[in-house]
């Protein structure tokens, strides 16, 4: 069976920033090797699916399961460079310091809801413009007797990013396609305890569909041309092809 290759949200924004660094990481499969700040959001994201599907949000209850899910997911990262113990301690009392926020921020939102497994890291597959598109819903949270869903995306990032409601109209775009009556879209920041909330209207639908569009064109345009332009952006410096990029190596003859 031939392979079909799947668009994703992270493969059209990073198609979006940086041509060059798509080209690198999904053409010639020169992959971003894993974080500790990678492994420390799968840890986050594991925990909070573990909440809402069991409905437990008992503070004391997952204060004590924390280092486990934190060890299990730096286990599970194979090819993560040895932590010392100093960075090891750095991210364990960091996800405490999250969990507090969570706690206080879930509380004042009314956000700390078990809801049915189903709800939970939902997956996405369907076509946008003709092409495959896959990705994973963090949380569809009923609410009006379950009659409209809040589409609620988790972010342990130190900070906001425009790309962050851009990311969730698109999936709320795909669950409506799915099925599920959205009506509001949520951002809830965990490590910096806010949740912005946003009442979806026809123009952010519009939006959406035009950003999608968008990059689904370049995405067709550069699989013809095969002029995967490198592009500067916030990310450069934490890059890892930079040692293959053309900006960087000019830069450096200069």
């Amino acid at each position: 069976m031939a392979y079909i290759p799947k668009l994703s949200w992270t493969k059209l924004s990073v198609l979006k920033t940086c041509p060059f660094k798509y080209n690198q990481c999904y053409n010639l499969f020169n992959w971003s090797p894993p974080t500790i700040i990678m492994t420390f959001g799968t840890a986050c994201h594991t925990i909070f699916e573990m909440m809402y599907t069991s409905g437990n949000f008992d503070k004391k209850y997952w204060y004590d399961r924390w280092e486990e899910i934190y060890k299990a997911a730096i286990a599970n990262q194979k090819k993560l460079p040895k932590l010392t113990q100093k960075e090891y301690k750095f991210h364990l009392y960091k996800g405490y310091g999250m969990l507090k926020r969570f706690f206080e921020t879930g509380e004042k939102y009314n956000f700390l809801k078990g809801v049915d497994v189903d709800l939970v890291e939902k997956k996405i597959e369907l076509k946008v413009f003709g092409e495959p598109f896959t990705g994973y819903i963090d949380l569809l949270l009923p609410i009006k007797e379950g009659t409209e869903y809040i589409l609620t995306d988790f972010k342990t990032s130190q900070k906001k990013r425009k790309s962050d409601m851009a990311q969730v109209l698109v999936y709320a775009l795909c669950a409506i396609k799915m099925g599920y009556n959205v009506t509001k879209v949520a951002i809830f920041y965990s490590w910096l305890g806010d949740i912005v909330i946003l009442d979806i209207t026809k123009e952010h639908k519009a939006g959406a569909v035009r950003y999608l569009k968008t990059v689904v064109e370049l995405y067709h345009k550069l699989q013809k041309s095969k002029k995967y332009e490198a592009k500067k952006n916030e990310y450069c410096k934490y890059c890892h092809v930079r040692a293959e990029c053309p900006l960087i190596k000019t830069r450096k003859r200069v």
